[in-house]
């Protein structure tokens, strides 16, 4: 029997590595994740040569699962742990409102996954079994794409359809994408809503992340936009289908907030002429607001108030926005907040 001495070490060797990583390439040096691992190859090489050295190295998991903990309970973090032991958890002791939570999950996944498609999703949806795997085959052929939505569907009644992107009307305003052609199975559209999406990290390295002075409603809007200003585009894949529990009824005093006061920034940002004409609808309806209220001992109207500081805090704000850079994906600052994170040696 013929014995083989070290092994081992001709494994490790850095030519061997090298020799290994042309082999692996081969038909996918323009793929994104190739063409990263590339930009500090000789530095990766190293790097995978200690570990292997160590006995460190431990393969990335194809799919990996993080929850950020916008401040609920403790007893909601223990069950999570308890329940899930493998999944990376985050989590802050006060609500960090929801683009900058999604930021910061985002940067953690790329610093520890190095992820080529990342999935961003609330914890009121169900998803039909496969649809992750349309999205990721998807994304593969349409290599244009740096966001794919689902079909998004109502879990009360499955016919009904929330989300099939975002479609914007002469005044301004975003509403949600309600009818298909059926004879599609998918189709481009100018933005989408973000549960349940997939988004590409090359994109983001390119675009940035979510502008967090929007905090909620926009955000997606925005970010399809900026997108789409880069050259890439957004699409909703109708044969991957989701299930969202919140039923679109009539906005509340805080939707209303917050939708008036983005609609402004995000036209400010992204369209001079429509962002102009709203600046002046604004100003007139604010005018007969003000009005309103000073022939008035009190107000109890919730909405009226509600459209009243939107509107005022929009004009205030927005109407000479500075430009800003929204923040990176490579920029993670793991002190930020507290982390449970499966396979600790990580970092």
């Amino acid at each position: 029997m013929k014995t083989y001495k070290k092994v081992y070490e001709r494994i490790c060797s850095l030519e061997n590595l090298a020799l290994a990583y042309k082999k692996a390439r081969k038909g996918k040096s323009k793929k994104d994740y190739v063409l990263e691992f590339e930009k500090n190859l000789e530095e990766n090489l190293l790097n995978l040569q200690r570990e292997l050295i160590e006995q460190t190295y431990n393969p990335k998991p194809l799919r990996s699962f993080i929850i950020f903990d916008n401040d609920s309970s403790e007893e909601t973090r223990e069950l999570i742990k308890k329940k899930y032991p493998k999944i990376d958890l985050i989590y802050s002791y006060k609500n960090e409102g929801y683009g900058r939570a999604v930021n910061y999950a985002l940067q953690y996944a790329f610093k520890k996954y190095k992820s080529k498609y990342f999935i961003i999703t609330d914890q009121d949806v169900k998803v039909e079994r496969g649809y992750l795997n349309k999205l990721v085959e998807f994304m593969e052929i349409n290599e244009d794409a740096a966001f794919t939505q689902p079909l998004s569907l109502q879990i009360s009644d499955p016919t009904r359809i929330y989300s099939a992107g975002h479609i914007y009307k002469k005044n301004g305003r975003c509403f949600t994408i309600k009818k298909i052609d059926k004879n599609k199975i998918f189709t481009e559209i100018p933005s989408g809503s973000i549960l349940c999406s997939i988004i590409r990290a090359s994109s983001l390295r390119k675009v940035g992340l979510i502008d967090e002075r929007f905090e909620i409603y926009y955000e997606s809007s925005d970010w399809g936009f900026r997108f789409r200003e880069e050259g890439f585009k957004n699409y909703c894949l109708y044969i991957s289908k989701v299930y969202h529990e919140r039923e679109q009824k009539k906005s509340t005093p805080f939707q209303m907030y917050f939708v008036l006061r983005n609609m402004l920034l995000f036209w400010a940002k992204h369209n001079k002429s429509i962002f102009k004409k709203c600046l002046n609808n604004y100003k007139k309806r604010l005018k007969k607001i003000e009005m309103s209220i000073k022939k008035k001992k009190r107000v109890n109207d919730p909405f009226l108030l509600s459209e009243y500081h939107a509107l005022k805090d929009s004009i205030n704000n927005f109407s000479n926005i500075s430009i800003i850079t929204e923040p990176k994906i490579s920029e993670f600052n793991n002190k930020m907040y507290l982390i449970d994170f499966f396979n600790k040696k990580y970092f």
